[in-house]
């Protein structure tokens, strides 16, 4: 079988992203695993080039290295790709290269993709911030907020690569779950995954989602790595692992 040449990437967005990030199977970052997809193979198997299957999948926010940190970091404090290309020594098709695309997937017409990028990025270094400060209710509430900045984001469970995203509940949502700690304004303490656009029947409630990601750090500072779900002994914890590493990576 042939495979379909994307010819128009910024045609269908929300798909390829879907796809890319599907057949990466866990973000490309310093501590991928050897046994996982080459960027090389994904491109393969998308019918295009690395350079563009990069692309996509830093516009997923599935992809890191330094020089695609620096770039971005130079184009948000307001440099134009002539300045960043002559700072890091790097072609302008190159440092376009290492730049999410400029388009509104996943139905946000609101916000670009980019930005909602540098959201993220900053709700994981606030996160990180906060497992350092050891204070509970901080960690609490920071963490709440990444879930809550992630909404829509396309993730991957680490075993059988399925790919999923999740909702988060709003504030006054009848059968909503009760939680002790503090909310965050405007939305309640439920999530609920979402595969092929269908809800899962039961949802993850905040207690859950925070017990979990405390599992995690602990067998992260013990083992250095969580090997795999099981690891964290919570209801829906084949999903919860793929935010936690997406969220904080050690």
């Amino acid at each position: 079988m042939s495979k379909k040449k994307i010819t128009d990437p910024e045609g269908s967005m929300e798909e390829l992203l879907q796809r890319a990030v599907q057949l990466a199977k866990a973000p490309f970052t310093s501590d991928r695993k050897a046994e996982l997809p080459s960027l090389r193979s994904v491109s393969e198997q998308l019918g295009t080039t690395v350079i563009r299957t990069r692309k996509l999948l830093i516009t997923a926010g599935y992809f890191e290295s330094p020089t695609a940190q620096s770039v971005q970091r130079l184009k948000a404090e307001g440099k134009t790709i002539e300045e960043i290309g002559s700072a890091l020594r790097l072609k302008p098709a190159a440092v376009y290269g290492y730049l999410p695309y400029e388009l509104r997937p996943y139905n946000l017409p609101e916000t670009t993709s980019n930005a909602d990028r540098h959201k993220r990025y900053r709700s994981t270094r606030n996160l990180r911030a906060a497992v350092d400060t050891g204070n509970a209710e901080k960690i609490s509430a920071t963490l709440w907020r990444c879930v809550i900045i992630f909404e829509n984001y396309p993730f991957s469970t680490s075993g059988r690569g399925v790919a999923f995203t999740y909702q988060v509940s709003r504030k006054g949502s009848a059968g909503g779950r009760h939680y002790d700690g503090n909310s965050i304004p405007g939305y309640g303490n439920e999530l609920w995954i979402v595969k092929d656009g269908e809800k899962k029947e039961r949802s993850i409630s905040r207690s859950t989602v925070e017990l979990g990601f405390q599992k995690y750090l602990e067998v992260l500072e013990k083992e250095g790595a969580v090997s795999g779900p099981k690891k964290l002994g919570v209801f829906g914890a084949s999903y919860l692992l793929p935010l936690f590493q997406r969220f904080y990576k050690p």
